[in-house]
């Protein structure tokens, strides 16, 4: 999920699925400049794929927050 601001919803686009990958989210639109955002990876959305054993979960979901810039040079 992505917030921005918190607890403010913003439609993206999650892309990368192999292993090792990087994943992007694109959000639909520009997100709000100077503002706290939050992405939460989902524990019950990540499995891993190997062969050894039954698909194991995320323990817990992960979240993290970063503050877009402002185009305001003062």
């Amino acid at each position: 999920t992505l917030e921005c601001p918190v607890a403010t919803p913003v439609a993206a686009t999650p892309s990368g699925a192999e292993p090792g990958t990087v994943f992007t989210i694109t959000p639909d639109a520009d997100l709000p400049e100077g503002t706290v955002c939050t992405v939460t990876v989902l524990a019950a959305a990540v499995t891993d794929d190997d062969a050894i054993d039954p698909e194991d979960q995320m323990a817990a979901d992960y979240s993290f927050s970063f503050t877009t810039v402002s185009s305001d040079p003062t």
